[in-house]
């Protein structure tokens, strides 16, 4: 059984451009282009250092813009066969997916959704 094609994305700085612990700027485009992902069958996680209340807020903005991702800070169902792949007594902490996109990651600290939406969107 293969792992389903999955996307781990940031919230602070990748989703939304407000100021922690604050929502306020969500980015409908990158919005649109994960919803379109999920429609086509791909997996999205919400990874994100938010805890507690925090993660609250912003898990109800995304729901207030109509996303939702398929799980929060955890691997997707299935991830165990990784154990099965890897030797390991024990999934990592880090989440299993096929690509991880985050402010955090790039130069200058911009996610540029146009690209990630061709690379997602046109497989």
């Amino acid at each position: 059984m293969d792992m389903p094609k999955c996307v781990a994305v940031d919230f602070d700085g990748t989703l939304d451009h407000g100021v922690y612990p604050d929502v306020f700027a969500l980015d409908e485009f990158a919005l649109s282009v994960l919803s379109e992902y999920q429609a086509r069958g791909g997996k999205v996680i919400l990874w994100t250092v938010r805890c507690g209340v925090p993660l609250d807020l912003a898990i109800a903005a995304l729901a207030d813009h109509g996303f939702k991702p398929d799980v929060v800070n955890d691997n997707l169902p299935g991830a165990e066969i990784w154990l099965d792949r890897c030797g390991a007594d024990e999934l990592s902490r880090k989440v299993y997916a096929d690509v991880y996109i985050d402010d955090r990651a790039t130069v200058d600290g911009v996610v540029d959704w146009s690209k990630w939406a061709q690379r997602l969107l046109s497989e």
